[in-house]
């Protein structure tokens, strides 16, 4: 296998617990359940993917990371829904050429999109004002 193929397939998973925040008196098994992180690389890139629960909601948050330069974008469970359907859909139509969803959650605007190679974009999803990852 060549190392090329061999940072594609690499796929790492790590499990990490956060210690309680401001002094509060939270037992290690109630934290752990509040908040998991589990990582992975595709190529150069390395995803850390984060869910969290804070005041009964639970959010998500994913961060990519290439030579040291970092984005990353909060969504709670209604959005994370949609991006994993659009996440699906352009690994089924990658070569239908370009397609957009959109979408809106607690006042911010999201958008996936897929385009054909050759065109600007290549593939992501952008969030206003909470950073960007992209996906392709």
């Amino acid at each position: 296998m060549s190392e090329r193929e061999s940072e594609r397939t690499r796929a790492a998973e790590s499990e990490e617990v956060s210690e309680p925040a401001g002094g509060e008196n939270v037992s290690r098994a109630e934290n752990r359940r509040k908040r998991k992180t589990r990582s992975f690389g595709v190529e150069s890139k390395s995803f850390v993917l984060e869910m969290e629960e804070r005041r009964g909601k639970t959010l998500i948050t994913i961060t990519e990371s290439k030579k040291g330069v970092s984005s990353w974008v909060r969504m709670g469970m209604f959005s994370v829904g949609l991006f994993m359907e659009g996440l699906h859909q352009c690994i089924e139509d990658v070569n239908e050429g370009r397609w957009e969803k959109g979408w809106k959650e607690k006042g911010r605007n999201f958008s996936l999109y897929l385009y054909s190679e050759g065109q600007r974009r290549q593939g992501g999803m952008v969030g206003d004002g909470g950073g960007s990852l992209s996906v392709g």
